[in-house]
């Protein structure tokens, strides 16, 4: 018996799978220019992220204690109810952000008005208006597309609640614009407490820090918290103002840059295997871009051409 094949049609076949279709001009100069398109868009992109980084702030204080545990006042001063009884009684409803910077924000003490509510809901969680002392009588509110002039000591309604707006005597009159968002009170106890951290020492000394957007509510902030514990507690806690101090924390821009060079590296790394698992150009191909020939003597996955004349040997052998 003679079994005769047929290495005609099927060298035919493999040839046509292995024939890819000719990539457009688009393809090719992204195909050849990945790399250095991808590192600089990642660095620029770093470069903003960081310019648009509002400010941290660790507010540290030293608390001596006489004669009490110190685990138990490490769990009371930290504990959700304190914090928020804290936060109620400080003007926190509110946070003020200067239109020009708003990253940034900005010590209520510091704005020329005061936003005095009667009443807040938190059906409208994290909701913004915007506002400017127009003239020495009326305040420009701006809430979405709407600016309306109001009277100070007017009362305003919104869905978040009732409020007057009053001068501030403490802070010089501007005519800037000031961004005011409303907080939410169960989330911003959940960040005090989470931002919250309190130490204890060997000799009796407590720790208490909190990293905070700004510095001076910080303490504010610190400085409630404690009067609430001693009082709560009925015992004498000794702060040491010369332990307490405001330290402003820098982002680590070496790591946000070594994070964002690496990203733009890797995207040409992986495109190749992206583009075969969603067949992007009509066919599959393992080749890294060519912006990496260099790294590479010669292609990682070896090209292999059949023809007739070399299947009919393999095939007698």
């Amino acid at each position: 018996m003679i079994i005769e094949w047929d290495f005609t049609r099927v060298a035919i076949r493999i040839e046509e799978e292995a024939t890819p279709d000719e990539p457009s001009k688009l393809a090719v100069f992204f195909r050849r220019y990945w790399l250095f398109i991808c590192v600089p868009l990642f660095l620029a992109g770093a470069y903003f992220y960081i310019h648009n980084l509002g400010p941290k702030y660790r507010v540290t204080a030293k608390v001596q204690l006489h004669g009490m545990d110190a685990s138990a006042a490490i769990n009371g001063i930290k504990s959700k109810p304190l914090v928020s009884k804290a936060l109620s009684q400080l003007p926190f409803q509110v946070s003020f952000y200067n239109d020009t910077m708003p990253q940034k924000e900005v010590y209520p003490d510091s704005v020329p008005v005061k936003l005095v509510f009667s009443s807040i809901t938190n059906t409208h969680p994290n909701a913004q208006i915007a506002f400017r002392a127009t003239n020495g009588a009326q305040v420009a509110v701006t809430n979405g597309d709407t600016i309306l002039n109001h009277n100070y000591h007017e009362t305003i309604t919104e869905p978040y609640g009732k409020f007057k707006v009053v001068q501030n005597p403490l802070a010089k009159p501007d005519d800037q614009t000031y961004i005011v968002k409303i907080n939410d009170a169960d989330e911003q106890a959940e960040h005090y407490f989470k931002n919250l951290r309190v130490e204890g020492s060997r000799n009796g000394t407590l720790t208490v820090s909190l990293l905070t957007a700004n510095g001076k509510k910080g303490t504010d902030f610190l400085a409630k918290l404690l009067h609430l514990y001693a009082n709560q507690t009925h015992s004498a806690l000794a702060v040491d103002k010369r332990e307490t101090n405001i330290s402003l924390i820098p982002p680590n821009v070496v790591m946000i840059y070594v994070l964002a060079f690496l990203a733009g590296l890797s995207i040409p790394l992986a495109w190749p295997r992206v583009a075969n698992k969603l067949k992007i150009g009509g066919t599959r191909t393992s080749r890294l871009p060519e912006a990496y020939s260099f790294l590479f003597e010669r292609p990682l996955v070896p090209e292999f051409e059949f023809s007739v004349e070399q299947m009919v040997n393999q095939a007698n052998h």
